[in-house]
């Protein structure tokens, strides 16, 4: 009889949110009796943000940490929006240290591959630069971002504001326009799926057909739901997350 026990799971929460926004999936992969670890980045929820300014390669040096810590050796990775650009960035640094990734409507932030609705919002970063210097007291509460009452960005993302001051929002969404679409993607050589949801309100179809393009082992799934899918199709999310990491 032989033993074989599968990688834990580690979930990537996305921008303005923090690892409750995976409880359903941790939830049911639990059932599942899947082990699964979450936690929350840099300057978002119970995690505060450190001297400096946050980049994508620093969360991933934290993600480093967070298996260190746990004693993990390898792991699975679920990463969603900004959360699937720090799992990009860590299969990249640490290959040795990841089975397989899902990136969920991962944030590949340039120009073209962001729908004309994110136009609107770029008056808004220059006033969140100075807002955000007036608002860096840290969010500490249970709030459960997975039951928010509507699954939109446009809902969930300030939803979120009640986990992340503005500081801190301010510095991660730079960071991750910052970091745009690297350039190393074809070396990430880690088994991938991406799941999109195909009325994704922030990032294009061409976003995610890149990244499988340019990755060297990916497959893509496309399901109904928006930006943040995880709550708009929790049923499907879970089947296809359980599929994939079963084995």
């Amino acid at each position: 009889m032989f033993y074989y026990e599968r990688p834990p799971l580690v979930f990537v929460h996305g921008l303005g949110e923090d690892q409750s926004i995976f409880n359903r999936q941790i939830a049911f992969l639990k059932e599942k009796g899947l082990v699964t670890y979450a936690y929350d980045l840099a300057g978002h929820g119970n995690t505060p943000l450190p001297p400096g300014k946050p980049t994508i390669a620093k969360h991933a040096a934290d993600l480093e940490k967070i298996l260190d810590a746990n004693g993990i050796e390898i792991a699975n990775l679920v990463g969603f929006s900004l959360g699937g650009t720090v799992s990009l960035e860590f299969a990249y640094q640490k290959p040795e240290r990841v089975g397989k990734m899902c990136l969920i409507n991962p944030g590949l932030c340039i120009d073209k591959f962001m729908t004309w609705k994110i136009s609107l919002l770029k008056p808004f970063l220059n006033v969140l630069k100075y807002v955000g210097k007036l608002d860096k007291k840290q969010r500490l509460n249970d709030i459960d971002l997975s039951k928010a009452p509507f699954s939109t960005v446009y809902y969930s993302f300030p939803y979120g504001l009640k986990k992340i001051n503005l500081q801190s929002l301010d510095l991660n969404l730079r960071a991750l326009l910052e970091y745009g679409v690297p350039e190393y993607l074809s070396e990430i050589k880690t088994e991938t799926l991406i799941i999109r949801g195909k009325s994704d309100e922030l990032l294009k179809r061409k976003s995610v057909l890149h990244l499988q393009e340019q990755l060297a082992n990916a497959d893509l799934v496309e399901i109904p739901g928006n930006h943040v899918v995880m709550l708009s199709n929790t049923d499907e999310v879970n089947k296809i997350l359980w599929e994939y990491f079963r084995g």
